[in-house]
Formats: structure tokens, sequence, C-alpha cells
């Protein structure tokens, strides 16, 4: 009886069809093609240039890049308009990661930042982590059209500063400090911060338990606590401040600057 063996070549008889086959398959299922791709750049390089990276390509989707600590200050810059879309990040110490304007940062899993790595965003960068972030270092949003997104829980020690950008943070967040300036921010999980943290002109809501060791400062725009507020100090500037359904409880005697709040 003849035997009938199942063949790709049957199919895709050509080097180029079979080459158009692994790609598609590559990208409609990239954890199973999935690599660690190791950064070996030095001082100020693009993330673009495969030559950079030790598989001599550049990371696609399913990936896990690793940017190894360094012991002096290295910039991986990527281009204006290009697009990073990677299963993990590391971005070891004294690493900054430079994203280029009109581009798109997506991480499908966890992003790391050691102490020390920076993360960088140009006018009109989106970022978007769909597991957990993990900041022990910076994060810099710049820009009305930047937005930060993080579907998972925010931990660390590390510092975010909003500029005018739009943030959103759906589960636990934790960090040392956090900077917002025009840009309104979402806070959907509880909310610790060990040091200050700075409401600026845009909307900022926190949709649960909100702990700041050091000075929360609600500036002229809109802040609204949905749960239990807890404060070194607050410092209340011309802006409006709601509460819902809480007990204020600071840990040193509370005061407030300008205006009274408006419940």
């Amino acid at each position: 009886m003849k035997r009938t063996f199942f063949s790709f070549k049957n199919f895709f008889p050509t080097p180029a069809g079979r080459f158009v086959l692994g790609f598609a398959l590559i990208f409609m299922f990239p954890g199973v093609f999935s690599a660690t791709i190791t950064w070996k750049g030095t001082g100020t390089a693009s993330y673009g240039v495969s030559s950079n990276w030790d598989l001599g390509r550049v990371p696609v989707p399913g990936d896990n890049v690793v940017f190894p600590d360094s012991p002096s200050r290295q910039v991986i810059t990527v281009p204006n308009g290009d697009t990073i879309d990677v299963n993990t990040i590391i971005l070891g110490e004294n690493n900054t990661l430079a994203l280029g304007d009109g581009g798109k940062l997506i991480v499908d899993g966890t992003m790391e930042i050691k102490a020390g790595g920076i993360l960088n965003n140009s006018t009109t960068v989106n970022i978007t982590i769909g597991s957990n972030l993990v900041n022990k270092g910076s994060v810099f949003l710049s820009g009305s059209s930047a937005s930060l997104s993080v579907s998972g829980v925010v931990t660390g020690t590390g510092s975010i500063s909003g500029g005018s950008g739009n943030l959103e943070f759906s589960g636990f967040f934790q960090q040392a400090e956090v900077s917002l300036e025009s840009g309104p921010a979402v806070f959907g999980g509880e909310c610790s911060v060990s040091g200050d943290l700075t409401a600026g002109s845009g909307r900022v809501d926190f949709g649960a338990d909100c702990t700041v060791g050091g000075t929360l400062t609600a500036s002229s725009g809109t802040t609204v606590f949905e749960g239990n507020l807890e404060a070194g100090t607050f410092v209340h500037n011309n802006g409006v401040t709601e509460f819902s359904e809480q007990v204020l409880n600071f840990i040193i005697p509370l005061f407030f600057q300008a205006v009274p709040l408006l419940f």
C-alpha cells in the first residue's frame, strides 16, 4: 500500500512561498516562535539596526527583549514613526530607550525598567503594556498626543512624569514619585506613592484607595477620589477636588492652601 506523507512543499512548492508561510506563522502564533534577543549596541545607537542585536536581526512580535545593565549611560534611539511590538522588555541599568515621534511601543507581557533605566518618549508616542510594569527607574511622557496604558499592575520604586500625555493604569499602582502636568490620568486600582504625587491642570481620577507618603498636591485641574485618601501633606491650589464616600486619614496634620475644597 502506498503511503502518503504531508509536505508543505505540496502547497508551497517554491522557497519564496515557504518563506512567506513561515513569516506568517510567526505573526499568527508569536508565543510559539518567541526568542530572547539581547542588545549589544554601545553609546548612542539605533534600535532598528540589525547588527546591534545578538541574533543579527531587529526584534519581532513575540520576542523577549533584553537591554543588559551598562556601566555607563547608553541611549537606544527609535526612529520616528517606528513601532516596537514585542512580548517582554527588560531595560537594564543606565539604559535610555528613546522613542521617536509618531511611533508605538506595544509590550504584550511585562516591561521591567531597572534602577537608572529611562523610558523617554516624544510628542506623539503611544505606549501599551498588556500585563505589568515594574519600574525602578524613570518614565517620561511628553506631548499632548502621547499616551501610556498599563493593563496589569505597576510596581517598583521608580518615578513617572506624565507631562501633557494621557495616563491609564488599570490595576494596583505603586511608585516613589508621580508628577502630572496638564494631561489626564486614571488610576483604576489602589494607588500607593511613597514620596510626592502632583496632580496638574488635567483631570485625575483615583478609582480606589490612595496613599501618599509625602505631599499630595492638587493643582488647578479636577482631582477625584473614589476611595479613601491617606497623605502626609495635602496641598490644594485653585482646582476642584471631589471626594466620594471616604474617610480622610492624614499621617500628619492636614492643611490646605489657596481656596477651600469643593465637595
